[in-house]
């Protein structure tokens, strides 16, 4: 599950924004739209509910109330547990570690 804090988006709202365009859509003054922090976190939303994959985990449901802070997505159970808790006590085999890499790029190229 992923909790975030809507309050705590809103405030990174200071952040730098994108440069301003160059080129042909500067010279037709064409302001490209500035999303900010919550906007981008719905537009994650829009788009893990789109994908399909057996190498991305998928997201089953989005608990959004207005009336509070929080904001949970609730994604499919992983039984190995999170990708950034892999043990490292021994070092893979060049095998097992040849079929983690083709999974990662499998699920990037979709």
């Amino acid at each position: 599950m992923k909790v975030l804090s809507k309050k705590r988006l809103m405030k990174q709202c200071g952040f730098p924004r994108r440069p301003p365009p160059r080129g042909p859509k500067a010279a037709q003054g064409e302001q490209p739209k500035v999303l900010g922090p919550l906007e981008r976190v719905y537009q994650e939303i829009a788009i893990l509910k789109k994908l399909d994959h057996v190498n991305i985990v998928k997201l089953v449901e989005v608990l959004d109330d207005p009336s509070e802070d929080n904001l949970y997505m609730v994604f499919e159970l992983m039984h190995k547990g999170p990708v950034m808790e892999v043990p490292t006590d021994t070092p893979f085999s060049e095998e097992q570690a040849r079929l983690y890499f083709r999974d990662i790029i499998l699920g990037i190229e979709y």
